[in-house]
């Protein structure tokens, strides 16, 4: 699979890690890309776990439910 990054180039992947995350007390088990980035962050959150998370987030409302 290509990914890509926020600018549109296309991401390296150096590896996949498996990750266990814990929010609200429900645990989620999700793989994330390590690559470098074009940006300062730190991490970039992708689609496939947002909509795996359900988010639903309005910028307009600022609701981030």
């Amino acid at each position: 699979m290509t990914h890509f990054g926020v600018t549109g180039d296309e991401l390296r992947v150096e590896e996949v890690q498996l990750v266990i995350i814990t929010i609200n007390g429900e645990t989620y088990t999700h793989e994330f890309c390590v690559c470098d980035l074009a940006t300062n962050a730190d991490v970039i959150v992708e689609r496939d776990f947002l909509k795996k998370m359900d988010a639903k987030l309005d910028f307009e409302k600022e609701n981030y439910g």
